[in-house]
């Protein structure tokens, strides 16, 4: 009799989160559009044009593990933002280093071109 209860109780839940299985994924949407609607220009906002623009985002490749529903591509999206924005930092810092390194050689060859300068203004005023 517990069983038979258990399975009811378990049956009753299942359905009700079945039929809110629609609003609670277009609630779910809504959330994640809102996280980005920094994406429209204010400007947009201003001139009231804001209606006239649609953004559409996908990523250039999927994943194994990536699925082809919504929740799935958010994930994605949000994996595949975090993926670029790491490698831009990467390149970034790479770009950074050889500046420097650029920059200190840079001052070496002044250095010695002062060194040198110094050379023949010396031998100059003998």
């Amino acid at each position: 009799m517990f069983l038979n209860m258990l399975i009811a109780i378990m049956g009753d839940t299942f359905e009700r989160v079945t039929e809110s299985r629609e609003q609670s994924a277009l609630v779910e949407k809504i959330k994640i559009l809102a996280d980005y609607v920094y994406v429209v220009p204010k400007e947009s906002q201003e001139k009231g044009t804001m209606s006239r623009f649609l953004f559409v985002v996908k990523p250039k490749n999927l994943g194994q593990d990536e699925l082809g529903s919504w929740e799935g591509t958010a994930t994605m999206l949000d994996k595949s933002i975090e993926r670029n924005v790491g490698q831009a930092k990467t390149q970034i810092t790479n770009k950074m280093l050889a500046l420097q390194g650029e920059v200190a050689d840079g001052y070496k060859k002044i250095s010695l071109l002062e060194e040198r300068m110094s050379e023949i203004h010396g031998a100059t005023q003998r």
